[in-house]
């Protein structure tokens, strides 16, 4: 279960405490602007396993509802308790690149937008972006993002996926899926996973790997600048430059040259590059962005959950992720008692995306030259040379 306000699992029938989030035990709130009504008192599930389908504008799965792939079931059942419980106003919305102004390169690009609201409208509210490279990206390295905007009535997150997930290990119930199936079920999952963490939208741009990497083509970059300018994020997430995946590696550098093309009054005020394939408590605490994430395991287990393709798969990210945020909250600080339970780290690009005299490879390795400096130093003082 979702929880519906303050920092740690509540009940449903509980007060909600944040203020902004309506009225408790299942009133309907009345949106004013871009505020989101309170989630009331679940209901049980039907017989047989089906979804509930009193709102009208669902009933229309319920006959198509044993028609639907095991996989596709999750992301109606997800529909269908937020259109129920008055969180969505229509069915979500899901458009191809040709039905919007800005132009996607590729016409597998996908657009969904969880509560059903103009695409325009949706990316135009979004305040906090994460741009990843795969499915499940986002959910695990933008995580401050998520909760930032989860109960905010202002704030809103976004989400960009730019590759396609055909290379996509699988074993168990998924070892005989085709590539064109596993994209399938990981772009499923990754809608899913906007309506759980409550996306203002969810952009899967559809690029083969091999696309994004190739270091003539500027595609991507086009395509996240169009997506930048449409919706003009306060703070954007993405990998860090240090990642050891050369997919993350081809995410992360066209999105910095994207916003370097953008006018210096539209660029966000931050860009934080986070972890995945390789974490970042080698760098110094000095330089660390620190992401607050105490009391938000409940949220963080239910959005990692989603993404069955990838654990069912051999790849237990779920638990690695959490794993690394505890690990990340106690190895922090060597004198002090824990002040959080999770923490994640990131790499301040904000003076990348600025200053477009910086070059990408020094600043990075600049990090690691001050990481080098600080191991050597504190031997050579031990050493006494």
């Amino acid at each position: 279960r979702v929880p519906v306000g303050g920092t740690r699992p509540i009940s449903w029938n509980r007060r909600v405490p944040t203020g902004n989030r309506g009225p408790p035990n299942g009133r309907k709130a009345v949106e004013k602007g871009n505020s989101r009504p309170a989630f009331p008192a679940p209901r049980s599930a039907p017989r047989g396993g089906g979804p509930i389908f009193s709102h009208p504008r669902t009933a229309i799965l319920t006959s198509e509802w044993k028609r639907k792939s095991p996989e596709s079931r999750g992301l109606a059942l997800a529909v269908s308790h937020l259109s129920l419980h008055g969180k969505l106003d229509t069915l979500p919305s899901s458009a191809s690149f040709s039905c919007l102004s800005m132009k996607l390169h590729f016409p597998t690009a996908d657009i969904f937008i969880p509560d059903g609201r103009p695409i325009a409208d949706a990316l135009g509210r979004v305040t906090h972006l994460a741009v990843g490279a795969h499915q499940d990206d986002l959910e695990f390295m933008a995580f401050r993002g998520i909760i930032e905007c989860f109960h905010s009535a202002t704030d809103w997150f976004g989400g960009v996926t730019c590759t396609n997930g055909a290379g996509s290990s699988r074993v168990g119930n998924y070892a005989r899926f085709s590539d064109e199936e596993m994209m399938a079920v990981r772009r499923d999952e990754q809608k899913q996973a906007a309506i759980v963490g409550r996306y203002s939208a969810m952009v899967q741009l559809d690029y083969p790997s091999a696309v994004a990497k190739a270091p003539g083509d500027v595609r991507l970059r086009e395509d996240l600048r169009a997506i930048l300018q449409a919706s003009k994020p306060r703070v954007v997430y993405t990998h860090n430059p240090a990642d050891k995946h050369e997919t993350h590696i081809a995410v992360v550098v066209p999105l910095i040259q994207a916003i370097r093309d953008l006018p210096r009054a539209e660029r966000p005020a931050a860009v934080h590059g986070c972890e995945v394939w390789r974490d970042l408590d080698w760098l110094g605490d000095g330089e660390k962005v620190i992401h607050d994430l105490t009391g938000y395991d409940n949220l963080a287990a239910a959005v990692n959950g989603i993404f069955d393709s990838q654990i069912a798969g051999g790849k237990r990210y779920d638990l690695a992720v959490l794993g690394r945020r505890r690990a990340n909250a106690t190895f922090f600080s060597s004198h002090t008692t824990d002040a959080s339970d999770a923490l994640a780290f990131a790499m301040d690009l904000t003076p990348l995306a600025h200053d477009e005299s910086l070059d990408i490879v020094e600043y990075v390795t600049g990090a690691i030259d001050r990481f080098r400096a600080d191991v050597a130093g504190k031997l050579r003082a031990r050493l006494g040379v």
